[in-house]
């Protein structure tokens, strides 16, 4: 899991490398992105798909303050490509597939299953029974419940400090559009795997990846004002 996290998110960091990359000549830079694109679109992932479209929103209104038609077209551009992967090209449904069954039932699990006695969790590690049955057992997708269920209250009081203030700020600045664009791009492939994907918990090298990130943005933007 943690090995196709990697793959599946490493992609999308080249595809906003390539946002950001501005060669003396463009030709290099669109074959780039295209190869990056249908990568990403290759690996059958709804969360790098997101990540993608999210990414890219967030360049183009950067891109838009100067050149608004620009930032449009290759908006719209990016949205029909994936449109015309997903339902003309591939034949593979898990990404047009909307449900979120196997991740509620995790967190069921953990509620439901909640006692003074679990209140310390169950260890790093911990898995909890798969709603598909020949899978066995599953690590808990999310960044707070997983570290709840293997470290118990403390677990999830501290990661809950350290996620939200990270959330509040990083949201903050994307609506009131401050901050510097490169980091704010390079945090939302790591909050989304801090919200579907963060298997270990607190003691996940993306969260504390994340971290380094927000306070390496902080810092920057107190040296710019």
């Amino acid at each position: 899991e943690l090995q196709r996290t990697t793959v599946v998110n490493g992609f999308v960091f080249y595809f906003i490398v390539t946002l950001q990359w501005k060669p003396k000549v463009v030709f290099p830079k669109i074959i780039c992105q295209i190869f990056t694109l249908f990568t990403v679109l290759c690996l059958f992932s709804r969360r790098a798909t997101l990540l993608l479209v999210i990414s890219f929103a967030v360049y183009a209104r950067e891109l838009a303050k100067t050149k608004p038609i620009a930032a449009t077209v290759q908006f719209l551009g990016l949205l029909l490509c994936i449109y015309i992967f997903l339902f003309y090209i591939s034949d593979n449904t898990h990404v047009r597939a909307i449900y979120l069954d196997a991740r509620t039932s995790q967190m069921s699990y953990v509620v439901e299953n909640l006692s003074w006695t679990n209140l310390l969790g169950h260890g790093l590690g911990a898995q909890v029974p798969s709603t598909q049955g020949s899978e066995g057992y599953k690590y808990i997708h999310n960044f707070l419940i997983s570290s709840f269920y293997m470290m118990g209250i403390l677990g999830f009081l501290a990661a809950l400090s350290l996620f939200v203030p990270i959330g509040v700020y990083y949201v903050g600045g994307l609506l009131n559009n401050s901050g510097l664009l490169y980091p704010q791009l390079l945090l939302i492939p790591l909050m989304g795997l801090l919200v579907g994907s963060s298997i270990e918990g607190i003691m996940s090298p993306v969260s504390w990846t994340a971290i380094a990130v927000y306070f390496s943005l902080s810092e920057s933007n107190s040296n710019v004002t």
